[in-house]
């Protein structure tokens, strides 16, 4: 099936921090050069003076082309999208690159830090292999492929519910691992995904998440064992090297996926082939209607030029996405009592940065908390 997307451009400024070199990407099949080396000057984008980019705003009426897994649902995206965008047009975090939605008032924040092949605080990488490229930029292959960059919740610090995280990353080499299709993903709203149960006083390292968040049901759960499947919910926003975009739900890890959805594919005139160039992913999840909703959007920077489209978006609404039947890993017992249909409204004290079977390089991450429609 094949629709027009009609997408709005909104421009992104971005300083001359960190790495910003041009590159180029690849499908899910190819192998590709190792380029971990800081190109100074860019060709994607002309800001190597230290100052602001210039804002730009245009609209884009390219076509995206919906193609849906065997098995999947057909996807939802809107053929006009409707974009809510801020009134700031100067709106820019600390590197430089475009909010797309403005900070909570009094909202938790998070940025890469400088040392970031260092763990320590909110920054847990699930792997100590994380290395320093150059100034603010920063490789990594993860667990023989399987790259889990987490943001956790330290004591008091507000667990993460309606977030834009923001990420810059290119491919830079093949690393196949666990039948995984080659992608980045960026996932919220709950914690560790693992096949280990773990003591409740366990959860987010100890740390209870601050009175009055709403989370997981029946929290707090005491010293008692917890099935930990139950604690792997996610909304994901996913990105391929074929341009393929997706939102995925976990209602829990890991046998609770529901279908995808929101699937489209990018043409190569959209997005380039991604090997050795970089790229920004947004990913957007936040309640709507009071919580009787989540929205979810992607939004790229497909050439790193500046720009970031809004690229595909859903709403979650009761009974509209759900998980095969008998397949919550026994979530659907108390004290969680899991629907197939689950909205997951709650904040989680864990945010991800995942790739899985390739080596990247990334710079730029970051997590703001943002208001619910």
């Amino acid at each position: 099936m094949r629709r027009q997307l009609i997408v709005i451009c909104v421009g992104v400024s971005l300083a001359s921090c960190g790495d910003a070199s041009s590159s180029t990407d690849s499908t899910d099949t190819s192998t590709s050069p190792d380029v971990t080396t800081d190109d100074a000057n860019r060709s994607d984008a002309s800001f190597d003076d230290g100052t602001i980019g210039p804002e730009t705003s245009t609209l884009d009426t390219s076509i995206v082309t919906d193609t849906p897994e065997s098995g999947t649902d057909a996807p939802d995206v809107a053929t006009d999208v409707a974009i809510d965008s801020p009134t700031d047009a100067a709106t820019v975090d600390p590197f430089g690159v475009r909010e797309i939605y403005p900070t909570l008032a009094a909202g938790r924040e998070w940025y890469l830090p400088a040392d970031a092949d260092v763990i320590k605080g909110e920054w847990s990488p699930e792997t100590d292999d994380v290395t320093k490229v150059s100034a603010g930029v920063f490789h990594t292959f993860g667990e023989g492929g399987q790259v889990r960059l987490n943001v956790v919740s330290p004591a008091g610090k507000a667990w993460w519910r309606n977030v834009e995280m923001t990420g810059y990353f290119r491919y830079t080499a093949d690393k196949v691992c666990c039948g995984q299709v080659q992608h980045w993903e960026l996932f919220a709203r709950g914690e560790r995904h693992s096949e280990t149960n773990i003591a409740g006083t366990a959860i987010n390292g100890g740390v209870a998440a601050p009175a009055g968040t709403a989370t997981w049901p029946g929290y707090p759960y005491g010293s008692s064992t917890v099935d930990v499947h139950c604690l792997g919910t996610a909304y994901h926003g996913n990105v391929y090297p074929t341009g393929r975009v997706l939102f995925e739900k976990e209602v829990a890890h890991f046998d609770g996926y529901a279908p995808q959805k929101g699937v489209v594919t990018l043409d190569r005139a959209t997005f380039p082939d991604p090997k050795g160039r970089w790229f920004g992913l947004k990913f957007v999840v936040r309640n709507a209607g009071g919580a009787s909703s989540v929205h979810l959007e992607v939004w790229l920077d497909e050439k790193a030029d500046g720009v970031f489209r809004k690229v595909t978006e859903l709403d979650d609404t009761k009974g509209s996405w759900a998980a095969p039947a008998g397949s919550l890993d026994g979530c659907d017992a108390a004290p969680f009592s899991y629907k197939l249909d689950q909205l997951m409204t709650w904040a989680g004290p864990w945010v991800t940065f995942r790739s899985d079977s390739i080596e990247t390089d990334f710079k730029w991450l970051s997590v703001r908390e943002i208001a619910p429609l």
